[in-house]
């Protein structure tokens, strides 16, 4: 008989279930779990029984022992009963009743008081956060003067999605030192977010880099994401919303998503070194979109589809891998950065979904991803603008450049301006004091041949005489103008000069020249360097400076002389022509290389052009002249000629 009373026994209990322990508070510990060893679990399909419906014999029979370690609600929208005995044998009457799980609809605890009446303890995600028995992120409930024995519990909760739910006792001193830890913790975490989120947005304001917008907009929406998720958000951003508490979750991890993309496209320049990729972001930007609005306004289920953030996740990890392998070494920070939040992602999802354990590391892993991707992404942005300052160096460096380009090429153009100013001007003079000296002539030559025509043939060898002297002065005019014409357009030949031979052969051609017997010449040469230069216009220059120092000797004195030195640089030769000839007017020195320019000594079959043609010649070479010359005195002419041997590689 009792072997069969106990087979009845045995039966029983497995045919109802392990009985649940009696959970014992005391003051040894400071807070208790309430797992499956101490809970019964009732589900309410249709969420309409009451504490006296649950008390019942008959609904009593129904509640089931856990086989997860902790009640979770499998369909959303069922009411579920979580039944527990519970004794207080510490010496303080006040504990608290906690859930970990902040997003539980509704959440009711019914505890009986001393007089056994059920008391009701009522909180949840669907009242304002004002309402609730603490200030504090979590479900907490209050319970004083705690009555003795044992008391059986019970707590009914209603959620709009599968979660687990994670119920507890806490003294109050362990509640003040947790609750005192995290909310420190969670402070510095945000401040620093903070920090960052507005740093970029100055570097945006000064820099006009769009990558550093579209970054601290990821970083403030991925701030908003950890705060729906640990539950400061509700608490001190929309305490008066629960309605808009229940979107956030998917509104702050779309657009962490969608800049988060935007970020990486302007970061690793997308749009120019991966144009399929770009395009593929682009997609999935406006997919993420379209799926919260759909959320949002027709299908809220779509708040459990939160794993497929895992994407775009993945996504920015690939693109940052090819960018990488692309050359392009800030994608390495993307690459270290991503790996560790696409890991925390990753465990964050799996946690949501229950697919593994809730705990302190699983609850802020995602944190703590965000706050190690966040730092290495700033670093990023720190070589960014590293970069960007090194650009601007070189751009201002570039920019100097060029403006000392402009001003030399203006410079360039202005001297250009001047120089065609002054050659237009020198070509109006020269047409001018041209036509003017042909025109005397011509008229001289009209005028004898009038004359001519009128008298009698007894005054014709008269006539002829000037007309031939007026022909020859045009002659001269026009041999000059023509040396003049020879000199601007004849190309440089440069040839080794012989200033002995040319010197020699020059004063053999002038011997026929009025004067010269009269002239006493010197020669001396000095220098062995090599010269090269145009041989006619140096042979001109010599021969004019010759012909005019015999034609303007002084005749008053006994003998005239001429010393001619040349001394040989490498790089330039230097001829004086020193006379003892009639000198040159002080007034007259700065003139006389102008062009058609006589003085009253000059004799008649001058015409102007010598000393004109002789400078235009020099200026030619390369060189220039200078005159120093006292009046019944003499002159010195310095002309200085470079050497075109160093120029052209002769």
């Amino acid at each position: 008989m009792r072997a069969y009373c106990f087979i009845l026994f045995f039966l029983a209990v497995h045919i109802s279930g392990k009985a649940a322990q009696i959970l014992v508070l005391t003051d040894e510990k400071d807070e208790y779990f309430l797992n499956n060893s101490f809970i019964k679990v009732l589900e309410d399909p249709n969420n309409k029984w009451t504490i006296k419906d649950i008390s019942t014999p008959e609904i009593q029979k129904q509640f089931k022992t856990l086989e997860t370690q902790y009640p979770e609600n499998e369909h959303p929208g069922s009411a579920y009963w979580v039944k527990f005995t519970v004794r207080n044998d510490a010496k303080k009457n006040q504990w608290l009743f906690e859930s970990f799980n902040f997003k539980i609809s509704i959440l009711e605890l019914y505890i009986p008081d001393s007089a056994g009446n059920m008391v009701l303890y009522k909180s949840g995600a669907d009242y304002n956060f004002n309402e609730r028995n603490l200030n504090h992120k979590n479900f907490e409930f209050v319970i004083r003067n705690f009555p003795k024995g044992n008391q059986t519990c019970y707590v009914k909760f209603v959620s709009r999605e599968e979660s687990r739910v994670r119920l507890l006792f806490r003294s109050f001193e362990r509640f003040t030192y947790y609750a005192l830890t995290e909310y420190f913790i969670l402070g510095i975490f945000y401040g620093m977010l903070l920090i960052i989120g507005l740093y970029n947005l100055f570097l945006y304001t000064r820099i006009k880099d769009i990558a550093y917008f579209y970054y601290a907009a990821y970083v403030f929406f991925a701030a908003m994401f950890s705060m729906v998720q640990d539950g400061t958000g509700f608490q001190y951003l929309w305490p008066e919303s629960p309605g808009w508490n229940y979107h956030s979750l998917f509104f702050s991890s779309t657009f962490m998503v969608i800049f988060m993309l935007l970020y990486t496209k302007s970061f690793l320049e997308t749009r120019l070194t991966l144009p399929t990729l770009n395009k593929t972001i682009n997609i999935i930007i406006g997919l993420r979109l379209l799926v919260f609005l759909i959320e949002y306004f027709f299908i809220p289920e779509f708040i459990n589809i939160l794993w497929v953030d895992i994407i775009p996740f993945l996504l920015v990890y690939i693109t940052a891998i090819i960018s990488y392998r692309n050359k392009n070494k800030s994608a390495l920070y993307f690459v270290l950065g991503f790996s560790i939040l696409f890991l925390a992602f990753t465990i964050n999802t799996l946690r949501i979904f229950k697919m593994i354990p809730s705990n302190i590391l699983t609850v802020y892993i995602l944190n703590i991803g965000v706050i190690i991707e966040i730092f290495i992404l700033s670093l990023a942005l720190a070589e960014r603008v590293k970069k960007s300052r090194e650009n601007e160096l070189i751009t201002e460096k570039l920019n100097k450049e060029l403006e000392q380009k402009v001003r030399e090429r203006t410079e360039a153009l202005v001297i250009q301006k001047n120089i065609i100013e002054e050659k237009v001007k020198t070509l109006d003079t020269f047409i001018y004091k041209a036509s003017h000296d042909i025109k005397g002539p011509l008229k001289s030559l009209i005028g004898l041949t009038s004359l001519g025509m009128k008298d009698s043939n007894e005054n014709a060898p008269i006539y002829f005489e000037h007309a031939l002297k007026t022909a020859k002065k045009l002659d001269a005019i026009v041999r000059d103008l023509l040396n003049i014409s020879k000199i601007n357009n004849a190309p440089l030949k440069p040839v080794e000069i012989d200033f002995n031979n040319s010197l020699i052969e020059i004063l053999d051609s002038l011997k026929k020249l009025p004067g010269y017997e009269q002239m006493h010449f010197s020669i001396k040469i000095k220098g062995e360097e090599k010269f090269y230069s145009e041989k006619s216009l140096v042979y001109s220059i010599l021969q004019n400076f010759i012909e005019n120092a015999i034609k303007y000797r002084d005749r008053s004195k006994p003998d005239s002389k001429l010393k001619i030195e040349i001394g040989l640089e490498k790089n330039y030769v230097e001829i004086k022509f020193i006379d003892n000839g009639t000198g040159i007017k002080e007034e007259y020195q700065g003139k006389i290389f102008d062009m058609f320019f006589t003085v009253d000594n000059q004799s008649e079959d001058s015409t102007g052009l010598g000393l004109y043609i002789v400078k235009l010649a020099i200026e030619k070479l390369g060189g220039k002249v200078k005159v120093e010359s006292k009046e019944n005195e003499g002159s010195t002419f310095l002309i200085t000629l470079r050497n075109n041997y160093v120029k052209n590689g002769i």
